[in-house]
């Protein structure tokens, strides 16, 4: 593990404060860089005792993944080098303010990521239709207001 480069950390206040202009909250976490090793090891002493069967489920997505927010820890682990981009950033900082849960619990951390960073990579085409339509009809005030609201993800 290592700390975040200059050129990052960067990055990491402009995600900040991305994120505190749409909900007015200070983001205080920790982020350090990790291999894909480290993570699987992070994950696997995790869920692998406590939660198997969420482990057997994540497991085969962790070489997939770019960077993953540990609520205990309140750390932001990124992947060294495909983790180290503003999406993923912004990403999981909205995973450390979200407070709405379900089993739906990415969609609107996809559609926030895309809205707040412009960045279409991480998120399927027609769930950006579908929550656009959301949005539509409930405004964006509202879909912001859900992911740091108890309750599900969504319920509006």
């Amino acid at each position: 593990m290592r700390p975040p480069s200059d050129q990052l950390l960067e990055l990491i206040d402009r995600a900040k404060q991305l994120i505190y202009d749409q909900f007015e909250i200070q983001i205080d976490v920790t982020i350090p860089i990790c291999s894909v090793d480290e993570m699987t090891t992070k994950l696997k002493n995790i869920y692998a005792t406590k939660a198997p069967t969420v482990y057997r489920k994540i497991e085969p997505l962790i070489p997939f993944m770019e960077g993953k927010f540990f609520k205990e820890d309140r750390e932001i682990w990124l992947i060294e080098r495909i983790g180290e981009n503003l999406a993923t950033i912004v990403h999981e900082m909205l995973h450390s303010i979200q407070e709405c849960d379900s089993t739906h619990r990415e969609p609107i951390v996809h559609y926030l990521t895309y809205k707040l960073t412009g960045d279409k990579t991480g998120i399927y085409e027609p769930l950006i239709e579908d929550w656009q339509e959301i949005e539509r009809m409930y405004n964006i005030k509202r879909i912001l207001k859900t992911l740091i609201s108890k309750g599900d993800c969504e319920d509006f």
